[in-house]
Order: C-alpha cells, then sequence, then structure tokens
C-alpha cells in the first residue's frame, strides 16, 4: 500500500485528512492484511480483511468500542469500519507493546477486575460475534446456565461432527446445573478470549487489551481463558482477587470454562484438539 492509498482510506474513514510519514507492512495476521501507518499527528493501524470476512471486521469493532466503556483499562482506540469492492478495513490507533512484566500483570489484574464490575441486566450481548473465527451466539438470557449450555458449550460440540463428543457434551448439558447450585454469576462485561497474546503492555507499564470476543457473562471465564495456555503471573491473579474476590468454587467450574475454548480449538485447527477434548469432557463428567 502506497502513501497516496493509505491518505484515501484515512480519509474515508475519519472525514480528515493526514499527512502520512511512511506505511509499512505488518506481519502475523492469520486473517488479516495489516499495514502501520505513520503520520505527523499519530501512528496507525489498518487492517483489510475481504468482504467475505466483514462480519468479523465489525465484531471486533463493535467488540472493542463496548470494552472501551471501561474506563479503567486500555484498549486500541478505534477509527470505524470502511468497505469498498471487494474489501472491508478497520482503522485503529496503533500502540507499541512490550513483554508484560510484573507490574504490568499486577495492574492488568486489577484493571480486569474493575471491567468485570460493568454488567448488565442479562448473559448475552446485543450482537453474535465471533471466538476466533468460529460464530459465537449471543442471545440474551436471564440464566447464565441455559445461555452457558446452548449459546456456547451445545453449539460447539454439535459443529465438531464428532459422535462421542456430541453425546458426551448432551450428557454434560444435564450436569452443568449441579456447578452452580451454591454460586450466582453476574452478567460481567468480559473480553471472551483472553489469552496472553491478546493483551500487551506499554513503555510506562500501562497494560492494554484488544482482539476480543465481547458478551456479558460468568467474570470465571475470563479468568479461565488466563489459564488455558499460561503466560499470566502470580501478580495478575493476586492483584485481581484483591479488587474482586473469585468465588471459592472456581477451580471446579474452571474446566468446565476451558472446555468451550477446547471445543472451538477442535473446530478451528482439527484433530489435534480431539484427544484434549475428549480428556477434559471426560474429566469434568467425573467430577
Amino acid at each position: 500500500m502506497n502513501k497516496l492509498r493509505a491518505e484515501d482510506l484515512l480519509t474515508q474513514i475519519t472525514g480528515k485528512s493526514y499527512a502520512i510519514l511512511d506505511v509499512s507492512p505488518v506481519s502475523g495476521g492469520d486473517i488479516s492484511k495489516v499495514w502501520k501507518i505513520e503520520t505527523t499527528e499519530e501512528k496507525l493501524f489498518l487492517k483489510k480483511n475481504s468482504l467475505d470476512n466483514k462480519p468479523l471486521t465489525k465484531a471486533e469493532w463493535r467488540g472493542l468500542k463496548e470494552l472501551s466503556l471501561c474506563k479503567d483499562i486500555k484498549t486500541p482506540r478505534c477509527f470505524g469500519v470502511h468497505e469498498e469492492q471487494d474489501s472491508c478495513f478497520l482503522l485503529l490507533e496503533h500502540l507499541d507493546f512490550y513483554d508484560h512484566n510484573s507490574e504490568s500483570m499486577a495492574q492488568l489484574g486489577t484493571k480486569l477486575a474493575k471491567m468485570h464490575k460493568i454488567t448488565a441486566a442479562n448473559f448475552g450481548f446485543f450482537e453474535n460475534n465471533y471466538i476466533g473465527a468460529s460464530p459465537q451466539i449471543n442471545n440474551w438470557s436471564e440464566s447464565w446456565v441455559k445461555f452457558f449450555i446452548n449459546c456456547r458449550i451445545m453449539p460447539q460440540a454439535y459443529m465438531t461432527g464428532e459422535p462421542f463428543v456430541e453425546i458426551k457434551a448432551e450428557h454434560l448439558a444435564k450436569k452443568i446445573p449441579h456447578f452452580f447450585e451454591n454460586y450466582l454469576p453476574i452478567p460481567s462485561l468480559l473480553h471472551g478470549d483472553l489469552w496472553s497474546g491478546n493483551t500487551g503492555r506499554l513503555s510506562n507499564n500501562e497494560p492494554v487489551i484488544y482482539d476480543p470476543a465481547v458478551y456479558y457473562g460468568d467474570r470465571e471465564t475470563d479468568i479461565a481463558m488466563t489459564e488455558m495456555f499460561g503466560g499470566f503471573t502470580t501478580e495478575f491473579y493476586d492483584a485481581y482477587n484483591k479488587e474482586f474476590p473469585l468465588d471459592p468454587g472456581y477451580k471446579k467450574r474452571k474446566n468446565l470454562y476451558i472446555l468451550y475454548h477446547t471445543l472451538n480449538h477442535l473446530n478451528l485447527f482439527g484433530d489435534s484438539y480431539l484427544p484434549q477434548t475428549k480428556d477434559l469432557i471426560n474429566i469434568i463428567l467425573c467430577g
């Protein structure tokens, strides 16, 4: 992408003119083509998708907008979405990220806990979105148990096409209410896909979250996701619990919440996740 093309796109999206200093491609995107654009005013981050991926692009934009309701935690500023011909563009603030340290991890724990204190009347979201590239159903529900069964576990289980997984998930659905006999979650604002690759820190140690799969649900699901692949330190969990202590029963529900993401990885990346999925279902059923 050359400077003239970038200038035109920025004007289309923001309605203002920019003097562009440099446009450079950014590697690492699985779905999007991405550029870092340096202007005389600020650094910007432009993502390009095909029109087929327009729903994914808009879902990311709306998710970041929702997370920005929390003034305690930093997310990339969204400028807007623009579509033309066969392409869809998302323009964001560009941020220079560094590996987390103990201070940024502690801040992230505290700030995430504060975000989880933002609540809705019901569980769900005002539209369906995506977890990775998989559809995520967000029908509003007064019941977290019904929402988690009907909008999370069972859609992913049926998507696998694996008879063992489908049958076991149906058995599991009958057991899920028992995990909530002494626990009533509230509909908290969630990131929804909170692994270490979707967080970073700025040079001043301020933590940032991005690439969300937003909805309102049990806050324990965000915490469980942080434990799925690791990368979150003791400082993170200590700070989170100091600000907003987890229920003692979290440990028995953790695998249930990790199962949703394991099923999704099975659907996205194939049979290498099948043994882990089967083992986790059996562990939960026997627990």
